[in-house]
Parts: structure tokens; sequence; C-alpha cells
């Protein structure tokens, strides 16, 4: 899955770092929405923490396939 090129393997490597900055960004959510840890107000964590990472990442994936040419 890494690539036959140098390229095809940073372009991988590109995806899979993006994807992992996104779940460390959201991460202070799911701790909440596992009961790991406690707020008060989970609709604000939605709101300033969920759905700008995963704007983000949309973005970003979107970007990529439209680059893409398969």
């Amino acid at each position: 899955f890494a690539g036959k090129t140098a390229f095809e393997e940073a372009l991988v490597d590109s995806v899979a770092d993006q994807f992992a900055d996104y779940l460390t960004e959201v991460k202070p959510y799911f701790l909440v929405v596992f009961g790991i840890t406690k707020t008060d107000n989970l609709e604000k964590l939605k709101k300033d923490v969920l759905l700008p990472g995963r704007a983000k990442l949309l973005r970003f994936v979107t970007n990529f396939l439209k680059k893409s040419k398969s």
C-alpha cells in the first residue's frame, strides 16, 4: 500500500499524516463521548473541536481526490 515510487510513498504518507493529525485534533471530543473525561458543554466541544477538525480533513481529502488521476 505504500506506493511503487518514492513520490507515491510520500503521497500515502501525507494522507496518513493528515488522518493522524485529525485524530489528535478531535481526541478531546471523543474522550468525552466515550466517558473518559467529562465536560459541561459537549455541544461547545463539538462546535469548537470536532466540526472544524472534520472540515479540515474533508477539505484535504477532497482536494487530494480532485488531483488524483484515478
